[in-house]
């Protein structure tokens, strides 16, 4: 995704250990663009601040339709 110009980068990890693996990485890679929150994915509620969504690794059926209408729910315009 960094070979592509967004403005902006950004990560929803909930495990506080892969959010510092995560941070140290894009600091060896000098990057400034990438922001990781350590939340639950159902709690963050920045949604409409991003219009591009990739999924790595994603959740159970439940937690991801939960995720899904979040989004849904925060994007509506």
């Amino acid at each position: 995704m960094m070979k592509y110009p967004f403005f902006k980068l950004d990560g929803i990890e909930l495990v506080p250990e892969i959010s510092q693996i995560a941070i140290r990485n894009f600091r060896m890679l000098k990057t400034k663009r990438v922001k990781i929150f350590n939340i639950n994915c159902i709690e963050f509620d920045k949604y409409s601040d991003y219009n591009y969504f990739y999924l790595f690794s994603p959740f159970p059926c439940n937690i991801f339709n939960k995720l899904l209408d979040k989004i849904l729910e925060q994007t509506k315009k």
